[in-house]
């Protein structure tokens, strides 16, 4: 089989292109959902960012407005009576949905604060002339007085950090402490200060609120960012001011602790991304200027990073990092890749199947055709080979019935060119007996003489190629209404017969079982009882037709008048067409009936008897069915409904 052959090539072409179709579509569904993931885990990380800042700028004006309120038209002389103060921190502190804590420190070191109790209910601090260097807690009722006492210790608010930066900040302006432990829980937290200046423009008091980290950081736990994605809080120095981890703002290494930098975070990977988002900034912080939003690899993980700076107008100034790994995603993206390959799959292997059906309807045929035309080369050419392919009703079907014909004629044409050969080699055998033929007497005329015969004989192929036997066969009335289907097959049950002249083709009276058509050549007609010429036929003419669809006797004798190329189909190729089409043995049967006429001229031959004659005149068309069925079988016509 050659390597190009179209039975492999052609399930070649039909698989191959749906393979590669599924490849590339689970290919480009892949990086399609990448792209999708990308995009999505991008506006995850936007949409987190701003809720952030959203709750921080919420968080840390709320302290500066009620900073502002408590310290409007405020004097020197009214700290003179402590229980104003006093009163003027619990109006503030029990406002819904304000601040849970206020205080104030003078310069003398005197100290009124409300702040809540480790249960929850409102507590006083109080330092005092009297109570210095102590300060003292009580709880206070529902009416803001104190009652029980609940605490004692060591305390001077002036060395505290919130009282520290309020000395830097000027009269009228507000602003916030750096980060710092508070002094009873020893908790990380901010403080919101308001320093006041009297008319001398020296310091007196310093009011102030704390927020605390660990409610930055509760918000940011309860972010719903995706299964492995978290959000940071930290300052400009890199130090960290709430994460969404269970990570620790601060470290206990001693009295004081310590706090957190975005570099030594406890989990590698959040260290890890923190130290590449650093170099991408250029190795300063200081330099995320604007809010940004990219993918960043972190220890071979690809991150969908958020990096944006919050500010407000006391001096603020954070950055919210928000991280999501692209493996997040990954059952999203893998759950898609596989849903197309399924659905491809089991498409491709409907498309294959069919493809594969196809190119074997496609193919077998045409290998059939192949092998007809290497026995066509190699003269052992069976027409009846293809007549499974013939009667397909597409442009196959046609081309074997061409090459059934092609064949046909071919190997008659070949047929008949041996015998043309085998007569000459007869003859110049003959000719070199001959007493007359001597050495060299094999003279110009005599080979002129076979050339001239070898012209007539290839002129006679030519010929006969050029008969469009279908077409003539239909001019015959009996199967004039036969379809060219039925007529190829009909073709291809007979077969071609090149005869010498004066050849006898048939006598009178002889029994009659063959239909001859004459393709080359000519033919005489006559009665040798009465010696008597009838007629010449020449190409195209037929002959025997009644004999061979109703069995009668030869009525006269048939001579080749010359070499002679005849189609011949006999009783048992239509008795084989008849079996397999039995409506074309009615069509005939009608057909016959339309000519009864010449029946009724021909009642010597056809009738058996008086009774049979009878039969004949009283229903001619049943007669000849009978007749027909009897020659045929009897599935050869039935009657038409």
């Amino acid at each position: 089989m050659p390597v190009l052959s179209i039975r492999r090539t052609l399930p070649i072409l039909i698989v191959t292109p749906i393979l590669v179709t599924i490849v590339l579509s689970g290919f480009l569904s892949y990086v399609n959902s990448r792209k999708a993931v990308e995009t999505l885990a991008l506006k995850i990380s936007q949409g987190t960012t701003d809720s952030i800042k959203e709750y921080l700028r919420a968080v840390m004006d709320k302290p500066q407005s009620a900073l502002k309120a408590s310290t409007a038209a405020l004097n020197p002389d009214q700290f003179q009576t402590p229980d104003a103060i006093i009163q003027r921190l619990w109006d503030v502190t029990n406002q819904p949905n304000l601040v849970d804590n206020l205080y104030v420190g003078q310069s003398n070191g005197h100290f009124l604060g409300i702040f809540p109790w480790s249960d929850g209910s409102p507590s006083l601090e109080i330092r005092s002339e009297e109570t210095a260097p102590q300060l003292t807690v009580y709880r206070l009722n529902g009416a803001g007085e104190p009652t029980d006492l609940l605490e004692t210790r060591i305390y001077d608010p002036r060395e505290r950090p919130w009282y520290q930066a309020a000395l830097a900040l000027e009269p009228g302006q507000t602003g916030w402490s750096e980060v710092y432990p508070y002094a009873a829980t020893a908790e990380l937290g901010i403080t919101a200060i308001a320093p006041l200046y009297d008319q001398n423009r020296s310091l007196y008091a310093v009011f102030a609120i704390d927020v605390s980290l660990s409610d930055i950081q509760g918000f940011l736990q309860t972010l719903d960012i995706s299964p492995a994605g978290e959000a940071f809080v930290m300052d400009r120095d890199g130090q960290i001011i709430a994460t969404s981890t269970e990570q620790s703002t601060a470290l206990e290494t001693g009295d004081d602790p310590e706090r957190v930098l975005a570099l030594e975070l406890d989990n590698p990977n959040h260290a890890n991304l923190m130290s590449q988002l650093q170099a991408h900034l250029e190795g300063d912080w200081s330099n995320a200027e604007t809010a940004e939003y990219f993918p960043l690899m972190v220890d071979g993980v690809k991150q969908f990073v958020g990096i944006v700076p919050f500010q407000d107008e006391q001096g603020l100034d954070w950055l919210m990092v928000v991280a999501i790994p692209e493996t997040d995603f990954q059952d999203i993206i893998l759950a898609n890749t596989r849903s197309t390959v399924l659905i491809g799959s089991i498409i491709a292997v409907f498309a294959i199947a069919l493809g594969l059906v196809v190119a074997r309807w496609l193919v077998v045929p045409i290998e059939r055709l192949n092998n007809a035309a290497l026995s066509i080369e190699n003269n052992t050419f069976q027409s009846f080979t293809l007549d499974a392919i013939a009667k397909r009703q597409d442009e196959l079907g046609t081309l074997s019935q061409v090459f059934q014909r092609m064949g046909q004629v071919i190997m008659s044409s070949q047929a008949s060119l041996r015998e043309q050969m085998d007569e000459l080699e007869a003859e110049m055998a003959k000719a070199k007996r001959h007493d007359s033929l001597k050495p060299g007497a094999l003279n110009l005329g005599t080979v002129e003489g076979l050339l001239a015969r070898s012209r007539q004989h290839r002129a006679t192929i030519r010929q006969n190629q050029d008969i469009d036997l279908p077409s003539l066969l239909k001019t015959v009335p009996y199967f004039h209404y036969v379809g060219r289907a039925e007529i190829e097959t009909l073709i291809a049950m007979g077969d071609r017969q090149t005869l010498p002249a004066k050849t006898i083709i048939f006598r009178e009276d002889e029994p009659g079982d063959s239909f001859f058509v004459i393709l080359s050549g000519a033919v005489e007609i006559y009665v040798e009882a009465l010696d008597k010429f009838l007629t010449t036929l020449s190409p195209g003419s037929f002959f025997g037709e009644l004999s061979l669809l109703l069995g009668i006797p030869r009525t006269a004798t048939v001579r080749t008048t010359q070499e002679t190329t005849l189609f011949c189909l006999s009783q048992a190729g239509l008795r084989y067409l008849l079996q397999q089409h039995p409506d074309i043995g009615e069509q005939i049967a009608q057909a016959l009936h339309t000519h009864k006429a010449e029946l009724e001229s021909r009642q010597d031959l056809l009738m058996t008897d008086a009774n049979d004659a009878a039969n004949f005149t009283a229903n001619p068309l049943t007669w000849i069915r009978g007749r027909m069925n009897r020659i045929f079988g009897s599935s050869s016509t039935q009657p038409s409904s």
